[in-house]
């Protein structure tokens, strides 16, 4: 069933909220909960000096009244009127359907205020939220009065009614009454947007953690790597080293054959029995050790692939 319902909000406010609801209606510091804040569309009005107002409306109370505003008064009247999102959303699809919202917002802030006998301080239109609204300032200290201290339950409730009078042709209607949203305040109606807000903010830290731990992961993944390489290389030139190292002791025990051989021509005869006793223990220890280096390096290479083809 669409939702066709239209109301307007009041709040009684003190400057410094005056000038933190401008702020914020103005989107010089927009909501949280928006993440691409866009500036208002101005109907009426348009930013001022609180100070200079709330000065000018209490000297103008103590001329009247005879005495001083209290210090604790609530000099100003902050204001919304909002709208179902199922009405709104065909209105503004229509030709001229922006216009006439604007229009009306206008007339019945207008209205409103020259009812109350107050000056509006502005009207603006927020785009940049779930649902568009309209967002609206009075002056609520008006001669010798306080406006919203006199408003009655049955002034509120005619309020809701007339907003709705005001917005009948473009099909919205009043809301019910004693429904709970005829007691929700100015702060209440954004709590939805901020929720909605806060769950895509926690997403979003969910994610950015998770990346971050990724990051941490790939680093250190890369950090081992690079450890694992340069163990590699240090093993691998260690390899080689040995290597080389057993080739030359192979050559040097060769040279030492070769050379005894040579002696052994200019030998007598039981001299070169020695000697060729002594050549046969050498070549013996020369196949012995040479078979043995070969045998241990090719070991240490199998291992070393083995290893690093597991650590790889």
């Amino acid at each position: 069933m669409e939702k066709k319902f239209v109301g307007v909000r009041l709040k009684a406010i003190r400057g410094q909220s005056m000038r933190n609801q401008m702020r914020h209606d103005f989107r010089d510091r927009p909501p949280e909960y928006i993440e691409n804040p866009v500036p208002p569309d101005v109907l009426l009005g348009g930013k001022f000096d609180v100070e200079t107002a709330s000065k000018e409306m209490a000297e103008k109370y103590r001329l009247l009244q005879g005495r001083k505003l209290q210090a604790n008064s609530r000099p100003y009247i902050s204001g919304v009127i909002y709208f179902s999102r199922d009405r709104l959303e065909k209105v503004l699809a229509t030709k001229g359907g922006l216009k006439a919202m604007n229009d009306r917002a206008v007339q019945w802030v207008k209205e409103f205020a020259e009812r109350i006998g107050s000056q509006v301080r502005y009207l603006i239109r927020h785009s940049d939220e779930s649902v568009t609204h309209y967002q609206f300032a009075l002056d609520n200290v008006v001669g010798r009065k306080t406006v919203m201290r006199n408003l009655t339950r049955e002034d509120l409730s005619d309020l809701q009614t007339s907003i709705a009078d005001t917005y009948k042709e473009l099909g919205f209607e009043r809301g019910e009454k004693g429904s709970r949203d005829r007691h929700k305040t100015i702060k209440q109606m954004h709590a939805a947007e901020y929720r909605e807000w806060q769950g895509l903010a926690q997403e979003k830290e969910m994610l950015k953690k998770e990346i971050y731990e990724l990051k941490l992961a790939i680093t250190e993944s890369q950090e081992i790597a690079a450890e694992l390489k340069q163990q590699a290389h240090q093993e691998r030139a260690k390899l080689k080293t040995d290597y080389m190292r057993d080739l030359r002791e192979i050559e040097k025990r060769h040279r030492e054959i070769e050379e005894l051989k040579k002696q052994k021509r200019e030998m007598t005869a039981e001299q070169k029995e020695l000697v060729e006793k002594l050549i046969r223990e050498k070549e013996k220890l020369f196949r012995d050790f040479e078979a043995g280096a070969k045998e241990v390096h090719e070991a240490r290479k199998k291992a070393f692939k083995r290893r690093w083809d597991l650590e790889r």
